[in-house]
C-alpha cells in the first residue's frame, strides 16, 4: 500500500501536534509543582516566623514576670527584717519594764517591810532604765519605718503616755524629741532620787506600765504579722517555681 506526500504531511503534523501538547502538559505540572513548592516554603517560612514571634513574646512576658517576682520578693524580705527587729525590740522593752515594775520581795527596789530594810539595787535599776531607752528608741524606729495604720496608732499612743508624765520623766532626765524618741541624760538619772524613779517606773497606771502593756501588744502584732508573711513569702515561692518550670516550654 502506497502512501502519499499528502498522508504523510498530515501525520508529520500530527505528531507534532502530540509532541507540543505532551510538552504543554510537562511544562503545567513542572509550573505546578513549582507554584506548590514555592507556597509550602512561604507557608514554612511563615510559621518559623509566627513561632519565632511568639515565642519573644513570650520570653518577654516571662522576664517582666520575673523582675515583678523578684521585687516582690525583696519587698517581703524587708517587711520581714523590720518586722523581727520590731518584735525583738518590744519584748526587750517588755522585759525591762517587768523587772522594774516587780513590787515583790527582793526585787530591784528592795524590801521596805523587811527590818532592817533591804537597799535598792540602784546600779541595775539605772541599768534597766538605760536598756529600756535603748530598746523603745529601737521599737520606736521600727514602727516608723514600716508605717501603716496600725503602727503609726502605737507611735502616737506611746507620745501620748509621754506628753501626760512629760514632767515625772524630765524629773530623772528623760525626753521626748521630734521623732518620738526618748532621749536621757545619764548625768541626771544618776543624780535624782530612788523616790522619783518609783513614780515613773513604779505602780498600776505609772508610766511604765502604760508603755509595758502596748509593748505587749506590739510583739503581739508584730509576731502575726511575721507569720501572715511568712505564708506570702511561701505563696511567692510557689508561684515563681512554677514560672521557672514554665521556661522549658519556651525554649525554640
Amino acid at each position: 500500500m502506497k502512501i502519499g506526500r499528502h498522508n504523510i504531511s498530515f501525520m508529520v503534523m500530527r505528531s507534532k501536534e502530540i509532541r507540543n501538547r505532551k510538552l504543554k502538559t510537562i511544562c503545567s505540572q513542572r509550573t505546578k509543582i513549582s507554584s506548590n513548592t514555592l507556597y509550602s516554603a512561604k507557608r514554612s517560612q511563615s510559621a518559623k516566623t509566627s513561632l519565632a514571634r511568639t515565642l519573644a513574646e513570650k520570653r518577654a512576658m516571662l522576664k517582666e514576670t520575673n523582675k515583678k517576682s523578684t521585687t516582690s520578693s525583696t519587698m517581703l524580705e524587708k517587711t520581714k527584717e523590720n518586722y523581727k527587729a520590731m518584735e525583738a525590740a518590744a519584748e526587750n522593752v517588755v522585759k525591762n519594764l517587768e523587772k522594774l515594775l516587780n513590787t515583790k520581795e527582793g526585787t530591784l527596789w528592795g524590801n521596805e517591810e523587811a527590818e532592817p530594810k533591804t537597799e535598792p539595787e540602784r546600779e541595775e535599776i539605772l541599768t534597766k532604765i538605760t536598756n529600756f531607752v535603748k530598746d523603745y528608741n529601737e521599737m520606736i524606729q521600727s514602727l516608723n519605718s514600716e508605717g501603716g495604720t496600725i503602727n503609726e496608732m502605737y507611735v502616737r499612743q506611746f507620745h501620748n503616755f509621754a506628753v501626760s508624765y512629760k514632767s515625772k520623766l524630765e524629773k530623772i532626765g528623760i525626753t521626748e524629741n521630734k521623732y518620738g524618741k526618748l532621749e536621757l541624760s545619764s548625768k541626771q538619772l544618776q543624780e535624782i532620787g530612788i523616790e522619783n524613779l518609783k513614780e515613773v517606773f513604779q505602780g498600776e497606771g505609772s508610766y511604765a506600765d502604760k508603755v509595758l502593756e502596748r509593748s505587749k501588744k506590739i510583739t503581739e502584732n508584730a509576731e502575726a504579722n511575721l507569720n501572715s508573711l511568712s505564708n506570702a513569702a511561701y505563696s511567692l515561692l510557689l508561684a515563681n517555681y512554677g514560672i521557672s518550670g514554665s521556661r522549658f516550654n519556651y525554649q525554640a
